[in-house]
């Protein structure tokens, strides 16, 4: 009778104590080219991308490792979110996709002189969604 109920509390505290399942974080689109994409798979294999430190082996190139580093940046930034790869090849097309929103991150590098083009844009963009959401938190903190 003891071992049960010592099993089962020992059971209630684990599942609610244990984080959040891999289903409850939020997903972010991340874009990158098919062929970044490829390799990365390839590269990675059946190994843990946070847990990656050795950057040599199949398909190990400037882009992939981008991709490895960026994850593990925001895994030690607190970020648990999970990414959803979205495939774009084209370069003009990654930049368009991160001015509207659809994608939130890409996971290649970006040319500085690119984005400065659009940066006065992006950042008035930036600035209305930052607007709106401390004016939700504004809300919020003013409810409690």
């Amino acid at each position: 009778m003891k071992l049960a109920l010592c099993t089962a509390l020992l059971a209630m505290f684990c599942c609610f104590t244990q984080p959040a399942l891999a289903l409850d974080k939020p997903t972010v689109r991340v874009c990158v080219p098919g062929d970044v994409l490829t390799d990365y798979k390839l590269f990675i294999g059946k190994r843990d991308p946070l847990l990656v430190r050795d950057f040599k082996g199949p398909a190990s190139r400037r882009d992939v490792v981008e991709m490895v580093l960026i994850q593990q940046a925001l895994a030690l930034g607190g970020k648990q979110v999970e990414l959803e790869f979205v495939i774009i090849n084209s370069y003009a097309r990654i930049l368009e996709q991160l001015k509207s929103g659809p994608i939130s991150m890409a996971m290649n590098s970006i040319w500085h002189c690119d984005l400065e083009k659009h940066i006065e844009e992006w950042t008035l963009i930036n600035k209305a969604s930052a607007s709106a959401d401390d004016a939700k938190s504004t809300n919020i903190q003013t409810q409690n």
